[in-house]
């Protein structure tokens, strides 16, 4: 489920790129185009050590139901979203606390009216946030901050949460009447941890919350501020290249970039570019027998800009 503007189909459109969908029927898509173009999945297969000989990672170890394994590979790409390929192979790298908060799907009477009078089910897809914004704002009077590197600290957070959630139904459940545990309930509770920031690598270059709107001669990409749609960051290519350990690369929130920019750096949209910058830098060093941060980054742009990836944020037309 889930619609695709009209107006998206216009390059010039200055309507901001926004779509909702659902993340369950994604996956199953996913997994679809993942087996159909020859991916080899390990679910529920963890990182628990990475291999570098000299100043170069050769693999990782990794632990699942059939025991403790070594995968080698000639590039890595730490997509884990913690930086916990880069963490274990030795990169330099930061880390940052989180305010409390959780959402849950909530099913009730009224969202499901709404959608009876509307002939849709998009509104039974009820999303109940507690606790705090991304700034702070809203955050349970005296309640601590969280590490998501550190393994106690993540059993707290998500019990507190929990709590938090639990605490709300007993409040908001009597208000509905003596069929109150029926009309309002919660039906899907977090699969992760929802922590924001946890950890991320200093790379060789890092994106800073001022370098909105400014151009790098390594730009591979763009990404808009989410939440206001105004300011634009040009994503350099050697912020996704750690310090120090070579054959490796960083996608998604755990790329080099700090403060507003991390916070920008953090959702989907920039997983989604970084993800494909990696894949293909990746590629390219592995074609030449090199190492990515030794790669020609020109060459990497212009099969960027092939694929229509904007690279020059001086080169843009806004309103």
């Amino acid at each position: 489920p889930g619609d695709i503007p009209a107006d998206w189909s216009d390059p010039n459109t200055m309507s901001r790129y926004s779509v909702k969908f659902s993340p369950s029927a994604f996956a199953l898509a996913l997994d679809e185009v993942l087996i159909d173009a020859g991916v080899d999945l390990w679910l529920d297969t963890l990182i628990c050590g990475a291999v570098v000989k000299g100043d170069r990672i050769i693999g990782v170890e990794v632990e699942n139901k059939s025991g403790r394994g070594f995968v080698s590979a000639k590039c890595v790409i730490d997509a884990t979203g913690d930086a916990d390929v880069a963490y274990h192979a030795g990169a330099p790298y930061v880390e940052q606390d989180n305010w409390l908060s959780i959402w849950a799907m909530e099913a009730s009477l009224d969202s499901a009216r709404q959608s009876v009078a509307e002939n849709s089910g998009k509104k039974l897809n009820f999303c109940r946030i507690l606790g705090a914004s991304n700034t702070g704002s809203g955050a349970p009077k005296g309640m601590r901050k969280f590490y998501g590197t550190n393994g106690k600290d993540v059993s707290e957070f998500v019990i507190e949460g929990r709590k938090m959630l639990r605490e709300f139904y007993k409040r908001e459940q009597p208000l509905r009447g003596k069929d109150g545990r029926n009309d309002i309930y919660p039906i899907a509770l977090p699969s992760m941890a929802q922590f924001r920031t946890t950890r991320r690598i200093n790379g060789i270059k890092t994106i800073k919350s001022d370098d909105n709107g400014k151009h790098f001669d390594d730009c591979v990409g763009m990404v808009a501020d989410w939440w206001s749609g105004r300011d634009i960051w040009e994503v350099p290519y050697y912020a996704l290249v750690p310090q120090k350990i070579k054959g490796l690369m960083t996608a998604g929130r755990c790329i080099s970039s700090e403060g507003e920019a991390w916070e920008v750096m953090r959702v989907i949209q920039s997983a989604v570019l970084t993800g494909e910058i990696a894949g293909i830098a990746s590629a390219m060093s592995i074609k030449l027998d090199t190492t990515p941060d030794m790669i020609d980054v020109k060459d990497l742009q212009a099969i960027l800009s092939e694929k229509g990836f904007l690279l020059d944020i001086d080169k843009l037309q806004r309103k």
